[in-house]
């Protein structure tokens, strides 16, 4: 079964913290199917610049050490979050503005919020085309 591998850096002051989540799609993780997107994803929302992140039901996941791997029911596709993207996943647990995230995330992992911004945007678009957040106007 091939994989894809959402992997990105953040470079901050004294680190790089990397955010890696792995999946494994199926069938149904095209766009029409559970977690699909028919309308093309990322630019949903009325301000693209700062978009409203919410979690979509249907993962089952296990935190192991630091780290999170998780199932989504629906589509039988696994996935697993590295330290950071666990961190995000947390986040994002309740809906929260991007700008707020990377607010957060900038206060606890030294990374300016216009790189974390930069450097999230990529796997929060992954994560919406697999059907595991929404980024909307609201």
């Amino acid at each position: 079964m091939s994989g894809t591998a959402y992997r990105e850096t953040m470079r901050g002051a004294d680190s790089d913290i990397e955010l890696e989540s792995t999946c494994h799609p199926s069938a149904n993780s095209k766009a029409g199917g559970p977690g699909g997107s028919d309308t093309g994803g990322l630019m949903k929302q009325r301000d693209a610049n700062d978009p409203l992140i919410s979690r979509c039901d249907g993962l089952m996941e296990a935190e192991v050490d630091t780290e999170m791997v998780g199932l989504h029911v629906e589509s039988g596709t696994c996935y697993g979050f590295n330290h950071t993207a666990y961190r995000i996943w947390q986040l994002v647990g309740q809906p929260v503005r991007l700008s707020r995230l990377c607010a957060k995330l900038s206060q606890e992992f030294e990374i300016d919020p216009a790189t974390c911004e930069h450097e999230i945007r990529p796997l929060l678009k992954g994560l919406e085309e697999d059907g595991l957040v929404i980024l909307s106007e609201a």
